[in-house]
């Protein structure tokens, strides 16, 4: 029986040469019957001309030389896909050759669940696997997404309606994918897979704004969500716990301890752990997209 069409959807904003891996990983997935939205989000790099390379007509990119921000594009790639199912990625993240195909098959054969995530390798900026997200619970709860965030943003998959009847809101930048979450986790079974089927990045030198930003967000996030769902004072300390980090944030990156931040987002792998994991980015590496054979 032939398997539901996929969509896979990409916003990027000047990526650099990180974008290759994430089309690559998609090209070297095991489930076949998928197209691919590249949205280029007003980037100033040669991004859009290397994506326009690609001789697919699975692919489809997408240009209005604009800077709209990721919700919106992420909205914008559900209203233009065709698949039954649409799955987020990030243009600096890899997929696991099986993503696809073990998503699907948990969706097909689970129609009460809504939202399905997986669990995750963290690479650092130069791509090496530095350890595994930290364990969430399988059916997600809702102090990890209010400590958080829960599952990696763009290990998500659903079925396109559902992207189109919940969408994505700008007035909490990055933490929009939170905000969903806590909107709808009382309406919708949202699971998470144990297996590590994506590689997440992490860059260890801390982008100072884009971190206060997040914690403005979550604070935001507080604010309207805690009482509604956890005590006044678990509430209150989860609102402290964000504020000191805030404070205590400048002064880490200052010292240059801003990776203990990251580090407290996953644990260590084991060396075999590491090489295994490695070497499927490597072959994914390897892997040919049309249009890019001489890259």
């Amino acid at each position: 029986m032939k398997k539901p069409l996929v969509t896979i959807g990409i916003p990027f904003y000047n990526p650099g040469d990180l974008i290759k891996v994430a089309i690559r990983s998609v090209f070297a997935q095991t489930l076949d019957n998928w197209e691919l939205i590249l949205i280029d989000d007003g980037s100033t790099d040669r991004s859009e001309e290397l994506v326009r390379m690609i001789k697919s007509e699975k692919v489809r990119v997408l240009c209005d030389r604009n800077n709209l921000g990721l919700p919106a594009r992420l909205n914008q790639i559900a209203s233009e896909a065709k698949g039954k199912y649409l799955a987020r990625m990030d243009a600096d993240d890899i997929m696991h050759p099986k993503r696809l195909e073990k998503q699907v098959i948990y969706l097909e054969q689970h129609p009460d669940i809504d939202l399905l995530g997986t669990r995750s390798w963290i690479l650092d900026e130069f791509g090496r696997v530095r350890g595994k997200a930290n364990n969430i619970s399988t059916e997600l709860k809702i102090i990890e997404v209010l400590k958080r965030g829960g599952i990696i943003h763009p290990t998500l998959m659903a079925s396109r309606e559902w992207f189109l009847k919940n969408p994505y809101i700008s007035c909490y930048p990055r933490a929009e994918d939170r905000e969903l979450i806590l909107r709808v986790l009382r309406r919708y079974r949202i699971i998470c897979m144990p297996e590590n089927l994506f590689y997440y990045r992490f860059n260890r030198r801390i982008n100072l704004y884009n971190f206060i930003q997040g914690y403005s967000s979550e604070r935001k996030l507080l604010i309207k969500y805690g009482r509604q769902y956890i005590s006044n004072f678990m509430t209150l300390r989860l609102y402290l716990r964000s504020c000191l980090k805030s404070f205590n944030l400048p002064l880490m990156v200052w010292l240059n301890k801003g990776e203990r931040l990251i580090k407290r987002n996953y644990s260590d792998v084991t060396e075999q752990e590491q090489k295994t994991a490695e070497n499927i980015i490597k072959r994914i590496k390897e892997y040919n997209v049309p249009g890019w054979q001489d890259m």
